[in-house]
């Protein structure tokens, strides 16, 4: 016990540190600390959030994720772009809260659909989509519209010409997570996604086939025979829970 409180103690003042780096950003940089080094403390707090909330043995209390949540809104919404930390961190909260963390996730969802977003635009890392699985089976069934919603993007972030190859084979990963975590709710999506992963199959036959594939192409190749191998045993474990 005295070593759960202490624990809480050391999360407070670190969020108190995260809180100062964001209310006095201008002061820092002007005490000579460039942005980089601002940076680069936040992605120190928020890791020290993601290994706390992963050794707590007991579920952080709402009113705590709370406070966690509206700094990490402010974070998210200062830095204006996609922060692979403050979302791992928040992952790694949800695991600890489980379904008290529902509240914060309907606060949290608007974040993660922009996420994926500039995902399909930037560069996509199965880390920074670890906090977006993390949430879904910490919640379960409470958050079948946002699925819904997430499954919608994750299509459009497999179809779009502008996105990366790389992007879309994680992005075919995450359906299928969602697919399982959804169960029933999925199948208004089956035939999509099923067509969608079938054309797949059939783009990575066609690069084996042919004979002036580099290392990258065949690289490729293999990540995706992989991810289409888990996202379809994870539709079809969905479907069997009929």
């Amino acid at each position: 016990h005295d070593k759960q409180e202490a624990l809480i103690e050391i999360l407070l003042q670190y969020l108190q540190q995260t809180e100062y780096t964001i209310q006095n950003y201008d002061q820092l940089q002007s005490q000579g600390s460039s942005s980089e080094r601002v940076t680069q403390l936040q992605d120190y707090y928020y890791l020290l959030f993601r290994t706390i909330f992963q050794k707590y043995t007991n579920q952080i209390p709402l009113d705590l994720g709370k406070k966690i949540w509206i700094l990490t809104e402010t974070l998210l919404k200062f830095r204006k772009t996609v922060f692979e930390e403050a979302n791992l961190a928040l992952g790694s909260l949800a695991l600890n809260m489980k379904q008290t963390f529902t509240d914060i996730f309907t606060l949290y969802f608007p974040f993660l659909d922009f996420s994926i977003k500039q995902y399909s635009i930037a560069g996509l890392t199965t880390s920074g989509l670890a906090s977006l699985l993390n949430s879904i089976r910490s919640l379960g069934g409470n958050i079948s519209s946002q699925c819904e919603s997430i499954v919608k993007t994750l299509i459009d972030v497999c179809t779009s010409s502008d996105v990366s190859r790389n992007n879309k084979t994680i992005a075919i990963t995450c359906l299928g997570e969602i697919a399982l975590t959804m169960e029933l709710r999925f199948e208004p999506f089956l035939s999509s996604v099923m067509e969608l992963l079938f054309s797949a199959c059939k783009m990575g036959i066609e690069a084996t086939q042919n004979d002036d594939n580099d290392e990258d192409t065949i690289e490729f190749v293999k990540c995706l025979r992989i991810e289409l191998v888990q996202a379809f045993t994870c539709i079809q474990f969905a479907m069997d829970s009929k």
